[in-house]
């Protein structure tokens, strides 16, 4: 077997290794991503950024050199969201519990963390429907963290160093007396990512 050939599969089965390597990384991340709050500590929480962080500083390193067998890694596109299932406006309150109540005219904001890989977002938006029969209460499209918007936002601590998404709304008298559910949904020109929290908040006078 020449040189070139040998080299060429070990390039490929290093290749296949890294890309278990990354996807579980990912999914690591992701699962951290999904509640941060529950896993808590900054600590995880930054393991597993650092982790993402080494897996595209790795592959841009990579780029520089010369490759025998086409790259993989990263080609399936992939979206991460999660809705963040705590709120601190109008106060600190738990989404998705009995307790959880607000009133007319609260302004409310929502977060979600999220990743994007080898995509490009399209659309997303999130949507409040009445829990009893399904009717649409609001619509809102999300809105980035790069939005100069999110400058004013008193951003949960969990969040300050993820990539986010954010709608702040006013709850609209209409809703009173209903329990609200949570549904997100973001589509890419590739994939898509949706979530959703039943029974969110219920609407007081």
């Amino acid at each position: 077997m020449g040189a070139a050939k040998i080299v060429k599969k070990a390039v490929y089965k290093y290749n296949n290794k890294m890309l278990a390597f990354k996807k579980a990384a990912l999914y690591f991340v992701g699962h951290l991503l999904t509640y941060p709050k529950k896993y808590l500590m900054k600590t995880l929480h930054r393991l597993g950024l650092l982790a993402i962080m080494s897996v595209v500083l790795f592959s841009c390193k990579k780029e520089t050199v010369a490759d025998p067998v086409p790259d993989t890694i990263f080609r399936d596109p992939v979206i991460t969201s999660k809705i963040y299932p705590f709120i601190n406006q109008p106060a600190p309150m738990d989404l998705g519990t009995t307790n959880t109540t607000l009133h007319a005219g609260d302004e409310v904001t929502v977060y979600m963390p999220y990743g994007v890989f080898n995509d490009n977002i399209v659309t997303s938006t999130l949507t409040l429907t009445d829990d009893v029969n399904g009717s649409v209460l609001g619509i809102y499209n999300w809105v980035p963290s790069t939005d100069a918007s999110a400058a004013t936002l008193n951003v949960p601590i969990d969040l300050r160093e993820v990539p986010f998404m954010f709608v702040t709304f006013t709850v609209d008298a209409s809703m009173t007396g209903y329990n609200v559910n949570l549904a997100s949904s973001i589509v890419g020109k590739k994939t898509q990512s949706e979530d959703a929290i039943a029974n969110a908040f219920k609407v007081d006078p």
